[in-house]
């Protein structure tokens, strides 16, 4: 992800603005066919999400997965924190 914020994220980021939970931990676990592809993913779209959505950015928290066969660009799921 380069230096513009993707619009995908700031979808995302607009969503959950308008949930009444903005002080709710939020988790981005990502998805990747390597821990470091899936830790790269989680670890920047976890950024580029607290730099844009009201509340603490603290609350914003990333956790990988790895699935060898899985999509070649890898898989983000953001929901939240208790929610495995």
């Amino acid at each position: 992800i380069g230096s513009a914020t993707p619009a995908i994220v700031l979808e995302a980021a607009s969503w959950i603005d308008l949930s009444a939970a903005v002080r709710r931990p939020l988790r981005v676990t990502a998805t990747g066919r390597t821990l470091e592809q899936a830790t790269r993913l989680a670890g920047t779209v976890a950024r580029e999400l607290a730099a844009c959505t009201l509340g603490d950015p603290s609350r914003i928290q990333s956790a990988t997965r790895v699935e060898v066969d899985g999509p070649e660009d890898g898989v983000i799921r953001i929901g939240p924190a208790s929610a495995r």
